[in-house]
């Protein structure tokens, strides 16, 4: 798909552009959401370990 896009084109450039940065938004808004799990899991275990630590010093 991706080989076809650029080498089969007939598009003009400022369309091949275009898509570019639209598949380009796309995979970095992935990235984004990946990371923002991630993150939001790290957090949960740091609050949950807090916790737990904080009980066992009372």
């Amino acid at each position: 798909m991706i080989i076809t896009d650029f080498c089969g084109s007939t598009s003009n450039p400022n369309e091949r552009r275009k898509r570019y940065q639209s598949r380009k938004l796309e995979m970095l808004t992935f990235l984004k959401d990946s990371l923002e799990r991630r993150l939001a899991a790290v957090n949960a275990s740091i609050n949950t370990l807090e916790v737990q630590i904080n009980s066992t010093k009372e």
